[in-house]
């Protein structure tokens, strides 16, 4: 038998930094490990919009990364 087993998850901040001499836009991402499978979504989702209110630059992209282990039991 198959079993998945819930690894901790991570967070994937991609935020905006400024624009290149091109007018690019650049980008800095910033991952935070170890968030613990049980929590949820909507708290997760809140932990971006307190981060929002004390980061000098502007998150264009938020990601949850969920990761599992596949064993044979």
């Amino acid at each position: 038998m198959i079993e998945k087993i819930s690894m901790p998850s991570s967070i994937r901040l991609k935020y905006l930094t400024g624009v290149d001499t091109d007018g690019k836009e650049m980008f800095k991402t910033r991952t935070i490990n170890n968030i613990t499978s049980s929590v949820t979504d909507e708290l997760i989702y809140g932990l971006k919009a307190m981060l929002e209110e004390v980061q000098n630059s502007p998150i264009a992209e938020f990601t949850r990364i969920e990761t599992s282990k596949i064993t044979q039991s």
